[in-house]
């Protein structure tokens, strides 16, 4: 008998527990979910149908969420009131899977799902506006399929990410993220993130992508140890990149359309012929420096220091000590008073305060290239420098001129070299003048140079050698000139 009440007493105990441990909750549509809800345990909860909910969502230990043909519609009165998260595992795994489901908020506020340690998402017919963005943490997993996402997916540390077939609006990777991309579009942007590496990016832009990695597209190579995300995209439309530099990298930027720069943390980046549609932030002690550049609008914090050479931008904002020095080119000419240019002549370029900061020669076309500062900027404001004192100098004779650089300037210095009279004889009498003078003059000598009678020209190397008295051993002209008589 006290067997058989036993019994009986047991057998509601083990139905209670079952009903605990598998308990299923199909919540019919219209409810109202006051303060949100917390699952833990090995529980599966299944939400159908459309939610008003004023509270988070969150997923532990083992237990499992299920999101089919719901609408969830957080009523938030400000951004990341609220959230969906899944974290705790103590030995499960804590799983949400989303099916033809729609995930908003009240008032188009900020909210995310984030997945911890060992959670995953299994997501199939999602659509999700531009102010939700889902975080995978640590080792967490997340497969998204057939869904249109308009906020931003963000992969750190060692969590994976596969997107198949869905539209995604920002995609990024951090740490040693492993995303994977294919048959999607990028909407928005793909952020590669250069860290504590030398990176080379040359040619990036949006357009469709067969097949792209991120370290071998963009030439990384990092110190061993170091953390860094892979990347993998393929058959996929992308709309934009955004580089983000970091942690004392160096890195060259050549022929991009970007979307955005990012430098910091004693990061050294030079950006050649390249367009950044969002400007160019930097902060911690970055160096940028971009030639032949564009722009939009850009922010300096802390101690960043910008070297910008023919570039434009849009308003740039400074803090603290940073500054942008804006440079541009100047192309110096060298000629004679016969507007004939002159090689190897010395340039020499002199700051406002004396100092002398460039010296260089002209090149075979008597030309003479460099960059030179118009300005800096800082949060105090704009200070110009300038004129500079620039001299040209040949043999004995110099020119110099005042030229200031507000923006790439032309210039040209004629150095005030003695022009020889050249005297022109009609044809029929050059016979005739020619024989009188080799009788009057027995003791003059013909020097044949070598060179066929023509104008004056300069060659590389050295200068022609002018023609010599031979009674006296010294030129009759300037060493820059050779005495051509032109028949």
């Amino acid at each position: 008998m006290e067997k058989k009440r036993t019994g009986l007493y047991l057998f509601p105990s083990m139905l209670v527990i079952l009903a605990i441990i598998l308990v299923s909750i199909s919540s019919p549509g219209g409810v109202s979910l006051e303060t949100g809800m917390t699952i833990r345990g090995n529980n599966v909860t299944v939400i159908e149908g459309l939610h008003q909910i004023n509270g988070s969502i969150i997923v532990e230990e083992n237990a499992t969420l299920i999101l089919r043909n719901a609408t969830l519609n957080f009523t938030t009165t400000q951004s990341y009131q609220f959230e969906i998260k899944l974290q705790n595992p103590r030995g499960g795994t804590p799983r949400i899977i989303i099916e033809n489901s729609e995930i908003i908020t009240t008032g188009d506020h900020r909210l995310e799902i984030r997945l911890f340690d060992n959670s995953t998402a299994k997501i199939t017919g999602l659509t999700m506006p531009e102010d939700i963005q889902i975080n995978t943490h640590y080792t967490a997993s997340l497969e998204i399929a057939d869904s249109e996402i308009q906020g931003t997916i963000r992969g750190r540390w060692n969590s994976s990410c596969s997107i198949t077939n869905a539209t995604i609006h920002e995609l990024e990777g951090n740490d040693n993220t492993q995303i994977h991309v294919a048959n999607s579009e990028i909407t928005g942007s793909l952020l590669c993130l250069v860290k504590n590496a030398n990176a080379t990016i040359q040619g990036l832009g949006p357009g469709h992508v067969e097949h792209w990695e991120l370290h071998e597209n963009l030439s990384t190579m990092h110190l061993p140890g170091v953390e860094k995300p892979t990347i993998i995209v393929q058959d996929t439309e992308v709309r934009g990149f955004r580089l983000h530099i970091s942690d004392n990298s160096n890195a060259t930027i050549k022929s991009s359309d970007l979307r955005k720069i990012t430098a910091t943390s004693n990061s050294q980046v030079w950006i050649h012929d390249t367009h950044s549609e969002h400007g160019i932030t930097t902060f911690k002690d970055a160096t940028v420096h971009a030639y032949n550049s564009s722009f939009g609008p850009s922010t300096a914090i802390h101690n960043a220091t910008l070297y910008f050479t023919n570039c434009t931008t849009g308003y740039h904002s400074f803090q603290d000590r940073s500054q942008k020095t804006e440079c541009f080119y100047l192309e110096l000419t060298a000629q004679d008073p016969e507007n004939t240019t002159i090689p190897n002549a010395t340039i020499t370029v002199v700051h406002p305060n004396t100092t002398t900061i460039a010296i260089k020669t002209t090149d075979t076309s008597g030309k003479a290239w460099f960059i030179l500062a118009s300005g800096t900027t800082n949060s105090t404001g704009h200070f110009p420098i300038g004129p500079y004192k620039v001299t040209a100098a040949h043999l004995t004779y110099r020119n110099q001129a005042l030229i200031e650089m507000d923006g790439n300037k032309k210039h040209t210095m004629t150095l005030p070299i003695p022009v020889p009279e050249t005297a022109w004889i009609p044809c029929l009498t050059i016979a005739p003048l020619i024989i009188l003078i080799t009788k009057r003059s027995p003791t003059s000598r013909t020097v044949k140079t070598g060179k066929p009678s023509q104008n004056l020209t300069w060659r590389s190397g050295s200068l022609w050698t002018p023609h010599h008295d031979l009674n006296h051993g010294e030129s009759k002209y300037p060493a820059s000139f050779a005495s051509i008589t032109r028949l």
